[in-house]
C-alpha cells in the first residue's frame, strides 16, 4: 500500500506569491526552485489551478516571490494560505513594498524575486509556470522556513486557532476526504488547508 507520508519527507519550502491587477494578491506555495543559471536564472513554480491568484497571474505576466523565514507567524499563515483575495485584502495590516509593480512581503522574510511569465505547463490540479528573473535580492541572513517545519510546528497551531474560532451562526462544511471543518459559506475557489480538497469535496454539516 502507498503510504503518502513520502511525499512530506521531500524537501520543501514556503513561500507567498503575490501580483497585482487591480488589487495586491497572493497565496502560500511550497514549490519554487531555480532551474537555470546564470545572472538572471529561470525560475519554476507549481501553483494550484482554483487560487485566485493563479487566475491574476496567468493575466498580468508578472509576480513576485517572497521566501518565509522560520519566525514566519501563525497570523501570516492564516492570512495568506486560508483566505481567497476574491474575497479580503490579503495585505491589509501586513508590512510589504511593492517592487516593479509586485507586492512583496517584508516581515519575516529571506528574500524576494520578481518574475516574468515565461511558459506555463498544464499538470493536472496545478499549473507548473517557468518564468524569468527580473529582480531579486537577499532581505536578511535568517533561515528559510521549510515544509517539514511548516507541517509539524505551524501547521498544528493553524487549524487549532481556527477550530476555536467559533461560527457566529455560520454555516460549517466537513470536508470528506480529511474531516477539516470551515466555518461560512465556501468560496468558489475555495481548497481545504489539510488536504488540497477542492469545494466539491465539502458537506454541509450545519
Amino acid at each position: 500500500m502507498n503510504d503518502e507520508n513520502v511525499f512530506k519527507t521531500l524537501n520543501y519550502g514556503l513561500y507567498v506569491v503575490g501580483t497585482k491587477k487591480e488589487k495586491n494578491v497572493g497565496c502560500i506555495i511550497n514549490t519554487a526552485m531555480q532551474i537555470t543559471s546564470g545572472s538572471n536564472p529561470l525560475i519554476l513554480i507549481s501553483i494550484n489551478k482554483n487560487n485566485y491568484t493563479t487566475k491574476q497571474i496567468l493575466e498580468t505576466k508578472k509576480f513576485s516571490i517572497t521566501v518565509l523565514s522560520e519566525e514566519t507567524t501563525v497570523n501570516l499563515i492564516k492570512q495568506f494560505g486560508y483566505n481567497t483575495s476574491s474575497k479580503i485584502d490579503k495585505y491589509e495590516n501586513i508590512n510589504y513594498e511593492e517592487i516593479s509593480g509586485m507586492p512583496v512581503i517584508k516581515e519575516n522574510a529571506v528574500a524576494y524575486i520578481i518574475c516574468e511569465v515565461k511558459e506555463v505547463i498544464d499538470a493536472s490540479t496545478h499549473y507548473i509556470i517557468i518564468s524569468n528573473t527580473t529582480e531579486y535580492k537577499l532581505l536578511s541572513e535568517k533561515e528559510a522556513l521549510t515544509y517539514k517545519k511548516y507541517q509539524e510546528e505551524i501547521k498544528p497551531k493553524v487549524i487549532e486557532e481556527m477550530s476555536k474560532e467559533k461560527s457566529n451562526g455560520t454555516k460549517k462544511y466537513r470536508c470528506k476526504i480529511c474531516g477539516y471543518i470551515y466555518n461560512g459559506e465556501l468560496p468558489e475557489d475555495f481548497i481545504c488547508p489539510v488536504c488540497g480538497g477542492s469545494k466539491e469535496d465539502f458537506i454541509l454539516i450545519e
